[in-house]
């Protein structure tokens, strides 16, 4: 799978903790011709399911393919981000509402770091079924600020109704990394992802 550029980060909570992020594709891409007009293309940012690392949605690495970067992150207490007491962990796993939360204030402070980092203004947003309530949740408190182009909803819980901000359901992707999936499955969900982005960002499909 061809990813570009790739680099890996933290960035710092106001607890202290690190979040673990990892970013492909080439920034010097993110500005097309259409027409012989310029045309910014905002990254993507993927948010994983609760308390779930991010590799097992590498397969959206792929959407380097329409020159934008994506955006990977562990949340606490996952993956190569900094761990959370077995007490906190066991209090986000039972009760809903804390979590997410929990994830939507992670998720803010995330965005603020990479906002600098990757000098960028606004992200796509696509969340897989927890992770669809915490883009859902985040992109709501953000959406006077401008900062959000999109949210694509994978598997998500419930889907409510954003105004202002364009959103999309998508089907699970969680076996896309696994065996079950094939590789028409995975090019499949990438193309829907990437059409969408492009729609919003103002790239006719072909």
């Amino acid at each position: 799978m061809p990813i570009g550029v790739a680099s890996e980060g933290q960035a710092t909570t106001q607890s202290g903790r690190n979040v673990f992020y990892r970013v492909v594709g080439d920034a010097s891409k993110e500005k097309t011709k259409v027409k012989g007009k310029t045309v910014q293309l905002y990254p993507l940012l993927v948010i994983p399911d609760k308390l779930k690392a991010h590799d097992y949605l590498e397969p959206l690495e792929a959407v380097v393919t329409s020159d934008r970067r994506a955006v990977f992150y562990d949340p606490l207490g996952t993956g190569f981000s900094d761990k959370l007491s077995a007490e906190q962990s066991k209090k986000l796993e039972s009760d809903e509402q804390v979590a997410l939360s929990f994830a939507v204030d992670e998720l803010s402070e995330l965005v603020t770091a990479l906002k600098k980092t990757m000098k960028t203004d606004k992200f796509h947003l696509c969340g897989h079924a927890f992770g669809a309530s915490v883009a859902l949740a985040y992109a709501d408190r953000e959406k006077s600020k401008g900062s959000i182009a999109s949210v694509s909803l994978a598997d998500p819980p419930s889907q409510q109704p954003l105004d202002g901000i364009k959103t999309q359901k998508l089907s699970d992707p969680t076996n896309l990394c696994t065996k079950k999936a094939t590789d028409l499955d995975r090019e499949v969900f990438v193309k829907l992802v990437i059409d969408f982005m492009d729609e919003v960002d103002g790239i006719q499909s072909e």
